[in-house]
């Protein structure tokens, strides 16, 4: 809120903060996980058994794992 007095000079009053106000967050950091999908990526297993990392936007393959795990966090295609 702007308040300007009489004398001419402009303050900056802040609102009050209210106690309940709740904040996004990832509950343990340290866990490894993430919280939610990767967005806009897709992940597919190749022929010779690699998983590879799609950009949904553009279609082109972002990257190719060397172990057989699939991507964490990354959705699968059908």
């Amino acid at each position: 809120m702007l308040v300007r007095p009489t004398d001419g000079c402009t303050t900056i009053r802040h609102q009050p903060v209210q106690e309940t106000s709740i904040v996004a967050t990832n509950h343990n950091k340290h866990d490894g996980r993430r919280e939610g999908a990767v967005s806009r990526r897709s992940q597919f297993q190749t022929p010779s058994g690699q998983w590879a990392k799609r950009d949904a936007g553009t279609g082109r393959i972002m990257d190719v794992k060397a172990d057989p795990k699939p991507f964490k966090g990354v959705r699968k295609e059908r």
